[in-house]
């Protein structure tokens, strides 16, 4: 034989992609070993997701082989993607390649080129879940700080060395004065209201996908100095958190709205030592929408958005113990340790939007122990225009000592083995800093306004805070 023939094998999308298929391709292969010569075939085909041969069966004749290849091109497909380098991102893609029976898997066939191969499987096997977590424990933890910067606030003014800031003639009372009464008096019971903005990054560290997330909030709280060595409290938040994921998640958005309610108390112990704490309890109703994808019959990408809603609950407390130490008239220095714990509850819910490729997604607790250290400076207080104005500065340095984030499991319909969430790669430690300024006219009112950063390894957030409170 001279020259050799191509031959092109056209799949539809119905024909069976599974393991090896062999077609024959000429019945009496042979005759051609004798006078006719071997002819020289060359296969190719219209499926990429295929490696196509031909071979001889025993008895000669000619056999095209159809072997699956997805897992290899889909793995080349995805390093080669913004995808490539995300954590666990192997495991699942063999996960998918191996659930031919989905309507996803049987889709992704139609796949034109690498880049829609990508898009589409890795769309659907990398998730938000750590991000979405970590936000709504970030968001307790700074309504548990809100209440940490109240209770020093109170136990700054009911102290006896800076009482003559909270008499009715601001910064007029003699410190002769049995000033330790005179504070109690005149913050002993009242309702503040701390509205709140927040805005943090978090970009991709160790190959998981950063973020964007801003919260807007406000804590409404009641309290009272019940003795001269006990302060109690109670408060309600309400937050909305708007989550814009970036990297290959980019498009992905999630949206959080907050309830809360807290109990927080101080207790004045030997000396000038103390012990403060709070105990939370958050209800969140969280909205996801993860872009996915569809291919017509001819091939022919479209964006689909895939949305899960779901509910959950977030709780838990802090105990810190502290020294107060009047540095100079006026003016304490508090340093402050203590631990935190929060638990965010499971997961459970079904998405839809898409054509073929809506989730079950499940996942248990997630939870996180902090070990907190740092100090306060408040006081200095300046008398403007008949108005006593005290600063505050605050610096800590927050560990995580224990705690996970639950492995979030997701399911294709028809798919057995889930796919795993990407770990957690967020910094174990963080740093915060912090100041504020209140303001005092009379012995009923106070305003205040308040900034504060927090800064990890790929990670900023800036706060800004305003404080009215009443005393009555």
């Amino acid at each position: 034989s001279t020259g050799t023939t191509t031959i092109n094998v056209q799949d539809n999308a119905n024909a069976n992609f599974s393991g090896t298929q062999t077609y024959t391709l000429i019945e009496g292969g042979a005759r051609f070993n004798g006078t006719l010569g071997v002819p020289n075939f060359a296969v190719t085909g219209s499926n990429r997701f295929v490696n196509y041969g031909l071979i001889r069966a025993a008895n000669q004749d000619y056999i095209i082989t159809r072997t699956n290849n997805a897992e290899n091109v889909v793995t080349n497909d995805i390093a080669n993607s913004s995808f490539g380098g995300a954590p666990g991102v192997g495991q699942n893609i063999t996960t998918f390649v191996n659930a031919t029976n989905t309507a996803a898997y049987n889709n992704l066939l139609l796949a034109k080129n690498s880049a829609d191969s990508a898009n589409f499987v890795g769309a659907i096997v990398t998730d938000t879940s750590a991000v979405v977590t970590n936000a709504q424990l970030d968001v307790a933890k700074d309504i548990q700080a809100q209440l940490g910067n109240r209770l020093g606030a109170l136990r700054y003014l009911g102290t006896p060395e800076t009482a003559e800031m909270a008499g009715p003639e601001a910064g007029a009372i003699p410190a002769v004065v049995a000033a330790g009464d005179e504070a109690v008096d005149n913050v002993a019971y009242g309702i503040w209201t701390k509205p709140f903005y927040t805005d943090a990054h978090q970009s991709k560290k160790g190959g998981l996908a950063g973020y964007k997330a801003k919260t807007t909030g406000v804590v409404i709280g009641l309290d009272t100095l019940a003795n001269d060595n006990l302060m109690i409290g109670a408060a309600i938040g309400i937050t909305k958190t708007d989550i814009k994921h970036q990297d290959y998640k980019k498009g992905d958005k999630t949206d959080v709205n907050g309830f809360s309610f807290s109990l927080y108390g101080a207790q004045q112990l030997v000396e000038n030592f103390f012990a403060q704490g709070s105990a939370i309890f958050s209800l969140n109703q969280v909205k996801n929408k993860s872009q996915r994808y569809f291919f017509d019959a001819n091939g022919n990408m479209s964006k689909q958005i895939a949305a899960g809603n779901y509910d959950n609950m977030t709780f838990g407390g802090n105990l810190t113990v502290g020294y107060d130490y009047n540095a100079m008239q006026g003016v304490l220095v508090t340093p402050m340790a203590g631990l935190s714990y929060l638990k965010s509850s499971d997961e459970n819910y079904k998405e839809t939007g898409t054509t073929v490729a809506n989730k079950q997604v499940n996942s248990k607790f997630s939870d996180r122990t902090d070990l907190i250290v740092g100090a306060k400076v408040v006081g200095g207080t300046m008398n403007i225009t008949d108005l006593a104005v005290y600063p505050e500065a605050h610096a800590f340095v927050v560990h995580k000592v224990n705690g996970r984030l639950s492995k979030t499991q997701s399911v294709l319909d028809g798919q057995v083995t889930p796919c795993i969430s990407q770990p957690d790669r967020t910094a174990k430690t963080s740093y915060n800093l912090g100041l504020s300024a209140s303001i005092r006219p009379d012995a009923k009112m106070e305003y205040g306004i308040g900034y504060d950063a927090q800064i990890a390894s790929k990670y900023t957030a800036h706060q800004g805070t305003l404080k009215v409170r009443v005393n009555f």
